[in-house]
Parts: C-alpha cells; structure tokens; sequence
C-alpha cells in the first residue's frame, strides 16, 4: 500500500502541473515571438527559458522523490546584464527544457492521470459491484446468485 500511495502521490500531481507549465510556457513563447519584431521579445524570450527551466527542474526533484536516479543538469552560466540574459538563448538543455515541457509533458501525463484514475475507479467499481448491483435496472444476474445461494435473501418484488 505505501508503495501504491508513493505512485499515487508522483503521477496524480502532474496533469495539474503540466496543465499550468503548458498554458504559462505557451503563452509567453507566443508573447516572446510575436514581440521579437520590437525587440522585447529577445528579452521575454530568455525569462521563458529560465521558467522552463524551473518546471523542468521541479520534474526532476518529483522523479527524484519517486526513487528514480536522475542524474544532475547542467547548464551554461550566464553573464551579467541584459546581454549576459541573452546568452541563455544559446543554451541548449534550456531548449530542450521548454520543448519537453509544452510539447512532452503535458499528453504524457495527461495519458498516465486518465489510466490511473480509470485503473482506479474501475477497481473500486469491481471490488463494490455485488453492493451497488442490487440498484441497476434489469440487472437479475446477482439477485439469481443470491436466490441460488438462499431464496430468502432475495427481496420479493
């Protein structure tokens, strides 16, 4: 059961997570190119790598308390100033960061969050049939077990 609430606790977080970096991270792409025509955009540009960053990293501390070996990132350092921002353009794991977070990560989890809670409340519906099956119209297959098993536990209709 522990090792089923650790899953529980690194695979139900993610779609809300990945929900927001997508929505965050494609919003200030969209506003980092279409401002790139005045320039502001090569400034906006950088901070939307770094915040990809962030989520990227907040991925890696979640595999980490998963119990999964993650190995550390490194990045290129960047200089002072705007110009010093700039140079974060040419990272490529910050690329690589911000493609994996908008494009990877959010059908990813998308799809676990949907198998789990299915898995889930399909298990919950099998193991609680034989109770909730007594209200479902047309539905005679338990009342013939129970009238098999003893006729005096099926209610007379």
């Amino acid at each position: 059961m522990r090792q089923l609430a650790r899953h529980y606790a690194y695979i139900l977080p993610g779609l809300p997570i990945a929900l927001f970096s997508l929505s965050l991270l494609l919003s200030l792409t969209a506003a980092s190119i279409a401002t790139s025509v005045i320039w502001l955009g090569a400034l906006l540009m950088p901070i939307t790598l770094l915040v990809a960053s962030g989520f990227a990293e907040l991925s890696r501390n979640r595999l980490r308390l998963w119990g999964a070996a993650v190995e550390p990132v490194s990045y290129r350092p960047s200089g002072p100033g705007p110009l010093g921002l700039l140079r974060l353009l040419l990272d490529p794991r910050r690329w690589l960061d911000l493609v994996f977070e908008t494009l990877i990560a959010f059908p990813l989890r998308l799809v676990t969050f949907l198998v789990t809670l299915v898995w889930t409340v399909g298990a919950a519906a099998g193991l609680t049939y034989f109770s909730w099956s007594l209200f479902l119209p047309d539905e005679r297959s338990v009342m013939q077990l129970l009238h098999l098993a003893d006729p005096d536990l099926v209610p007379q209709s």
